[in-house]
């Protein structure tokens, strides 16, 4: 887990890594409930999960200027299975650590192979968890959406500098001057 920034940051930079949180996590729990429509297939199954894991753990991640977003989103009853998506994510999905061992006890070490008309080639590999642990996924992802979402509420209510006028939609630059503008 990356540590966090103890620069102060501005109400809108904090309202848009919330908010770029909250697109990542709805985006996972869209990849979670596409699953059951994979399944059978590994090619499709294994880039429904690679998704999930690399976007899921995007914002908990170090960013270059962005701030990760704060452990205090994740339930504490869930935090072991965050863990283990962020591991999973950085030990399979987005690098490939050949010392490591994961849940399943796959190692990642080996690689199969196969040789066939002079050339020798590696088998696609497809680690995941098992199926049974997807509702926990899905349940946890959930959680992690209510606490953004209260947190995003609570920080629009306490920054005037926040308030939008009426409903619509509007555009929230991290590099502009002017950063809230009604599109």
């Amino acid at each position: 887990m990356a540590k966090r920034d103890t620069k102060k940051e501005s109400p809108e930079k904090r309202l848009w890594r919330l908010l770029a949180g909250l697109a990542a996590i709805l985006q996972s729990i869209s990849y979670l409930r596409s699953l059951s429509k994979v399944v059978g297939d590994d090619t499709l199954e294994a880039s429904v999960w690679t998704a999930f894991m690399v976007t899921y753990c995007r914002p908990f991640m170090k960013n270059n200027d962005i701030q990760t977003l704060p452990l205090r989103h994740v339930p504490i009853q869930n935090r072991e299975l965050h863990h283990k998506i962020l591991n999973y994510r950085n030990l399979y999905y987005g690098h490939v650590d050949p010392n490591a061992k994961i849940d399943s006890g796959e190692k990642l070490h080996r690689i199969l192979l196969r040789v066939a008309d002079g050339m020798i080639l590696p088998n696609p590999t497809f680690t995941r968890p098992t199926p049974d642990n997807l509702p926990n996924f899905l349940q946890h992802t959930i959680e992690v959406r209510r606490s953004l979402y209260k947190a995003i509420q609570e920080l629009i209510a306490a920054e005037d500098c926040l308030q939008f006028a009426e409903e619509g939609e509007y555009e929230l630059d991290y590099l502009a001057t002017s950063k809230l503008k009604r599109i």
